[in-house]
């Protein structure tokens, strides 16, 4: 496989920068990944940063996760560490003690970002083998709070081992209007929401399913589905918006859903993915962060995964 130099170059240029912060771990190469996220998803942040964890440890590195730096769109006040909202800590070192540990490289400090997978030969090739990767699961695991609020949150239906099909309707900024006015060409290619309903419908009955479950962040399709499912429709509470895209400016998601709390807004988007990772099959209409997670999480296969797309031609 040829790479370009240039980037080969970058991804080893990484560790110009040591420091030494006090005398714990002394026998222990300790690196701190606190990169700012900018406006990526909690989907697109767990991923890049298991990619890291594993290009890290395979070179001997002890990762400790601080996310405590602004951008980042979950992160409710500087100093705290995002990462530890939602997740475990990925090694037995904490934060604290890596601050005062004799050999650590900082991210911040030696040009470490979230988005290396894209320019990091060695970080795409574990990015291109994420599905069924079952390190994710064993990484990126959640911690008790977050277990406990997802608990609260999972319709009783789903515990009590109904057979539900999982449902990912992303909208917002992902129709296919938006995408024409942006240009954003790999977008134009979403099904009718209609249509889309029909397939689910379609689906429904012929995985002999008893409940939809739906995950998406557009009102409007939420109200929709549930008139066209009525009772047999489950989902997670959570903040959704009807904020036109496609006719007013294009502002990031979490804005358009007037988040303020990333820990609450994080948590409910974790217990959506859960949801899906306990239903039986999965449909969506966009191959999006939901949809990343739940395949990686979900610790056997479902019994069908299928994209609908604008080219849908089967008779529903």
């Amino acid at each position: 496989m040829v790479y370009n130099s240039q980037n080969v170059v970058y991804s080893l240029m990484w560790k110009k920068m040591k420091r030494c912060f006090g005398g714990k771990n002394p026998n222990k190469e300790i690196l701190v990944i606190d990169y700012p996220c900018d406006k990526e998803g909690l989907g697109s942040i767990a991923k890049c940063t298991f990619t890291h964890i594993m290009w890290m440890t395979g070179h001997g590195y002890i990762p400790v996760i601080n996310l405590h730096n602004y951008p980042n769109q979950y992160l409710n006040d500087p100093g705290e560490n995002m990462w530890e909202y939602f997740f475990d800590p990925v090694s037995s070192v904490t934060v604290d003690e890596a601050y005062e540990s004799k050999h650590v490289i900082i991210a911040t400090e030696s040009d470490i970002s979230w988005h290396d997978v894209e320019i990091n030969p060695y970080q795409r090739e574990y990015m291109n083998q994420l599905a069924g990767n079952a390190d994710f699961r064993k990484i990126v695991k959640f911690n008790s709070v977050t277990r406990q609020y997802i608990d609260a949150k999972m319709p009783k239906e789903i515990r009590e081992g109904k057979r539900v099909l999982g449902v990912v309707m992303r909208g917002t900024d992902f129709r296919k209007e938006v995408a024409v006015r942006y240009h954003k060409e790999w977008r134009k290619d979403v099904v009718d929401p209609n249509i889309f309903l029909k397939v689910c419908s379609y689906y429904k009955d012929e995985l002999k399913c008893e409940y939809i479950f739906l995950a998406t962040e557009d009102a409007e399709y939420f109200e929709m589905a549930q008139k066209f499912f009525g009772e047999k429709l489950l989902s997670v509470e959570q903040k959704r918006t009807a904020y036109n895209f496609a006719n007013m400016e294009n502002i990031n998601l979490n804005e358009a859903m007037g988040q303020k709390d990333g820990r609450t807004a994080g948590r409910d988007y974790l217990a959506v993915i859960q949801g899906l990772v306990e239903c039986s099959s999965l449909i969506y209409n966009v191959k999006c962060g939901a949809v990343w997670l739940a395949e990686l999480w979900k610790p056997d296969q479902y019994e069908l995964v299928r994209c609908i797309d604008k080219n849908w031609e089967k008779e529903i």
